[in-house]
C-alpha cells in the first residue's frame, strides 16, 4: 500500500525539528554573565548585548536566531511533501509558530534557571557542589528536551509499510537492555565528560581571585566526573601548589606539596607526551627546593627538578620558557652559573625577542658583578647587566605594566651599582608609571635618596614627601626623618 500522508503531519515534523534548532541556539547563546536575576533580562541581553565589550549593543545573535527560524520554516514547508499538501503559507505559518513555541519554552526555562543560579552564593563545600550539579543539570535538561522533540517528531512521521519477519523473540527481549546500555554508554562517554568540562571552567573565577581551596574542590569534582582527563589533574596540582605558597608551617605546605606531586604524576601518566605535565613537575620540585629550610632536601629537590626539565625539553626542545626556567635552576640552586649562562644563550638563539631571557641574563651578569674582585671586571659585568635589562624593556610592550615595572627597577638597581645616578633616576621614574599604590612609596623613597645624591634638593623633597604620604603607618616615622634630613640640606 502507498505511504499514508497526513497534510499536517509534515507541519508537525517540520515545526518540531525547527524548534530543536532554536533550542540548540538558545543553549549556545543564552548566558548570564551579568548575573541578572530577571529571566527576561537574561534572555534579551543574551541576544542583544556583548558582555565582554562593556555590554555594548549588538543584534548579530538575534539576527542569527531569526534567520535560522525563518529559513528552517521555509525549507520544511517547501521540501516536505506532507507539509506542501497543507498549503504553502499555512505550512510556513504552522511550522514557524510551532517551532517558536518550542524555542520559547526552552529559552524561558534556560533563562529562568540561569537567573536563579546567579543568585546562589554557596557558603560551604556541599552547597558549592550542589551549585555545580545545577549548572551541569542544564546540559542534562537540554538533552532531555532534544530527545523528547525527536521522539515527538517520530510519532507524527508518516507510516511506511513494514516487512515482518518471524523470529524467536530474542530481539524484543534484548531491546530494552540494549537501550539501557546505550544510555549508560552515552552518559559515560559524552554527558559526564561535557559536565566535567563545565565544572572545570567554573573554577576559573576562583583561580583569578586566588581562592585556591575553592578551586581545588571544583577541580576535584571535575575529576570525579572524568577521571581520565589529564588536564584536570594538571590544574588541581597547580591549585595545591599555589595554596601551599600561602601556608606558613612546613608541615602544611609539605602535605599540599605531596598532593600536588601525586596529581601531577597522574596527569603525566595519563598523557606522558604532554610537555606541560613534565614541566610542571619540574616547577613543583624547584618551588619546593626554594621553600624548604633543609639544605639536603633543597639539593635533592633541585636535582629532581633538573631531571624533569631535561625530560620536558626532550619533548619540546624549542621552548624558550623552559630553557629560561632550567637556567634559573642552575643559577639559584645547583650553583652552576656557567651551565645557566649556556642555557640562556641557547634560548636567545631560539628566540631573540623573548623578554624574559634578556632579564635573566641581566640577573646573571648582575650577580656575577657582585662577586667580582676586580673593579674593571665588575664594571664590565654591570654594563652587560644594564644592556640586557634595557633589551628586555625594548621587547616588552608598554601594556605589560607589571613586567616593565620589574625590569625598570632592576635596571635602576644596576645603574646605582655603576654610580650612574641620573640614569638610575630615569629608570625609576619610568617604573613609577607602572607601579600600583602599594609599592609606590618604595620607589619614591629611592628616588628621594637618588635626587639627594645628585644634590637636587627640590625633587628630593618632593619625592620624600610623596613617599611619606603613600607609605603605610609603620613607615611614616622613618620617612619623616628622611624628609627632615633632606630639608636640612644646603
Amino acid at each position: 500500500p502507498a505511504e499514508t500522508l497526513s497534510p499536517w503531519g509534515g507541519v508537525w515534523t517540520g515545526g518540531i525539528l525547527s524548534g530543536i534548532f532554536l533550542m540548540v541556539l538558545g543553549f549556545d547563546y543564552i548566558s548570564n554573565l551579568g548575573r541578572s536575576s530577571s529571566a527576561g533580562q537574561v534572555f534579551w541581553n543574551s541576544l542583544t548585548r556583548l558582555p565582554m565589550k562593556h555590554n555594548a549593543v549588538s543584534y548579530g545573535i538575534l539576527a542569527l536566531v531569526l534567520t535560522v527560524w525563518a529559513v528552517s520554516a521555509l525549507l520544511f514547508a517547501t521540501e516536505e511533501r506532507a507539509a506542501r499538501a497543507a498549503g504553502m503559507w499555512r505550512s510556513v505559518a504552522g511550522i514557524a509558530g510551532l517551532s517558536l513555541l518550542i524555542g520559547l519554552i526552552f529559552w524561558g526555562w534556560q533563562s529562568g534557571r540561569l537567573a536563579a543560579l546567579s543568585q546562589i552564593s554557596p557558603t560551604n563545600q556541599q552547597q558549592l557542589i550542589a551549585q555545580l550539579r545545577s549548572f551541569e543539570g542544564l546540559l542534562t535538561t537540554f538533552y532531555f528536551f532534544g530527545l523528547a522533540g525527536l521522539f515527538a517528531a517520530a510519532l507524527v512521521l508518516p507510516e511506511a509499510p513494514q516487512t515482518y519477519r518471524s523470529g524467536n523473540g530474542m530481539a524484543a527481549v534484548a531491546a530494552p537492555f540494549l537501550l539501557i546500555a546505550v544510555m549508560v554508554l552515552a552518559t559515560v562517554t559524552n554527558l559526564r565528560i561535557i559536565q566535567a568540562d563545565i565544572a572545570f571552567k567554573m573554577a576559573d573565577p576562583f583561580t583569578r581571585g586566588n581562592q585556591w581551596p575553592v578551586a581545588m574542590v571544583v577541580y576535584q569534582h571535575a575529576i570525579d566526573l572524568a577521571p581520565n582527563e589529564d588536564y584536570y589533574y594538571l590544574f588541581l596540582g597547580r591549585a595545591y601548589l599555589e595554596q601551599a605558597k600561602n601556608l606558613k608551617t612546613v608541615d602544611e605546605r609539605r602535605a599540599l606539596f605531596q598532593q600536588a606531586e601525586k596529581d601531577l604524576k597522574t596527569a603525566q601518566r595519563l598523557n606522558p607526551l604532554n610537555t606541560d605535565h613534565t614541566a610542571n613537575l619540574a616547577r613543583l620540585y624547584s618551588w619546593w627546593a626554594s621553600a624548604t629550610d633543609n639544605a639536603q632536601e633543597r639539593q635533592e629537590y633541585a636535582q629532581r627538578s633538573n631531571v624533569y626539565y631535561e625530560k620536558a625539553l626532550s619533548l619540546s626542545p624549542n621552548n624558550v620558557v623552559l630553557w629560561g626556567e632550567w637556567a634559573t635552576l642552575d643559577l639559584n640552586f645547583l650553583k652552576q652559573p656557567e651551565a645557566g649562562l649556556e642555557k640562556l644563550n641557547h634560548a636567545l638563539e631560539l628566540d631573540d625577542t623573548y623578554d624574559r631571557t634578556y632579564a635573566l641574563l641581566g640577573d646573571y651578569y648582575l650577580n656575577q658583578a657582585r662577586g667580582a674582585q676586580d673593579s674593571q671586571q665588575r664594571t664590565e659585568l654591570l654594563t652587560k647587566a644594564v644592556e640586557n635589562y634595557q633589551r628586555a624593556l625594548d621587547v616588552t610592550p608598554r601594556a605589560q605594566k607589571q613586567t616593565r615595572y620589574l625590569y625598570n627597577t632592576a635596571l635602576g638597581g644596576a645603574y646605582i651599582e655603576l654610580k650612574q645616578y641620573p640614569d638610575a633616576i630615569a629608570a625609576y621614574q619610568e617604573a613609577l608609571q607602572f607601579t600600583g599604590k602599594g609599592n609606590r612609596w618604595r620607589l619614591e623613597e629611592s628616588l628621594a635618596r637618588l635626587y639627594a645624591q645628585v644634590q637636587d634638593k627640590e625633587n628630593a623633597v618632593l619625592q620624600a614627601s610623596n613617599a611619606l604620604n603613600d607609605a603605610p603607618q609603620s613607615e611614616k616615622e622613618r620617612l619623616q626623618t628622611l624628609l627632615s634630613q633632606i630639608q636640612a640640606m644646603p
